[in-house]
């Protein structure tokens, strides 16, 4: 299953000032931004518990937009491989998700 993904110009600015992004609802939700010029996208959900990282927070970022942060539980994730770093979870991952750019828009799946 693959969503297609048409991100606002907003969203674009965000991601290309190193920020991910929250989108729609598909799959409960995904959160996208690049790395090193790669595309990265993450199931939006904590793997403490099944809450969007975003919940409670303007971002899925930590303020300092270095890390992938659960604003529920304070777990932070690697931006390279959604690893968890730190907090309750520390030492698993989150849900990888494949991300294609197709002209404007980002398929997803």
């Amino acid at each position: 299953m693959s969503a297609r993904f048409v991100l606002t110009d907003a969203q674009r600015e965000l991601v290309a000032r190193g920020r991910f992004v929250g989108l729609g609802p598909a799959f409960g939700g995904v959160i996208v931004g690049r790395v090193g010029g790669a595309w990265r996208a993450y199931r939006n959900e904590c793997r403490h518990r099944a809450l969007p990282l975003d919940l409670g927070g303007p971002s899925p970022m930590s303020d300092d937009a270095r890390y992938l942060l659960c604003h529920q539980h304070g777990a932070l994730y690697r931006l390279d491989d959604g690893r968890c770093i730190t907090g309750p979870c520390a030492g698993e991952n989150l849900a990888v998700l494949e991300v294609r750019e197709d002209g404007d828009a980002l398929e997803i799946g």
